[in-house]
């Protein structure tokens, strides 16, 4: 019996995807994948040139969205030229999306931040850290050049690079607790509200 090409590469993803979130990359076997789609090892490479061009395969859609909203934040920032005072009602929109974004993408996130070792994705975590940092210091930046009076010393880069991990991991602490999407609403409104209101007493410092 003959499968179509398509057929089995969504078999070798299927079982893919349940190997590499049970033993992540760098102890996931090939061979397991192979068997459990009922594929030749030495067939496999006719479909995914290597476990990790296999392991990209799975997760690349979700680094092209990642990817895509940063490059829309910054032509949102840079195109609104003066950066608008903070506002809460938009703050909690804002963290409303990034739940529901990792609610979405549970699967795909963990495999990412949490099961990449070894991989050519594994540095992808550095560089949503370090858009992070860019785009706060931006803002406060931006915000400082605004209003001089708010901002006497600015921020430090090493405030941004903490602010930016502290960020960074509360995303990962959803991920590896599995937490429900209704408890990460309530944190993110709770984290929202907190952070809004330390903006502007940072403000006033």
């Amino acid at each position: 019996m003959q499968f179509k090409k398509a057929d089995v590469e969504k078999a070798l993803l299927k079982a893919a995807r349940a190997e590499f979130l049970a033993h992540g990359f760098k102890d996931a076997s090939i061979r397991t994948i192979a068997g459990k789609a009922g594929v030749a090892r030495s067939n496999l490479y006719n479909y995914f040139a290597s476990k990790d061009a296999l392991f990209t395969a799975l997760v690349q859609p979700t680094l092209d969205e990642i990817r895509d909203a940063f490059t829309l934040a910054w032509e949102m920032m840079i195109s609104a030229g003066n950066v608008p005072f903070p506002s809460l009602e938009h703050e909690l929109a804002e963290g409303r999306l990034l739940v529901e974004f990792i609610d979405s993408h549970r699967e795909n996130l963990t495999l990412i931040l949490l099961k990449s070792q070894g991989s050519s994705v594994e540095g992808f975590i550095d560089y949503v850290q370090e858009e992070y940092q860019k785009m706060h210091s931006y803002y406060f930046d931006s915000m400082k050049a605004r209003f001089p009076e708010k901002f006497p010393a600015g921020v430090s880069p090493f405030f941004m690079h903490t602010l930016s991990a502290w960020a960074l991991n509360i995303v990962m602490e959803f991920i590896s607790h599995d937490i429900p999407l209704r408890e990460m609403l309530n944190y993110i409104e709770q984290f929202t509200r907190f952070y809004y209101h330390g903006l502007l007493g940072l403000m006033e410092s």
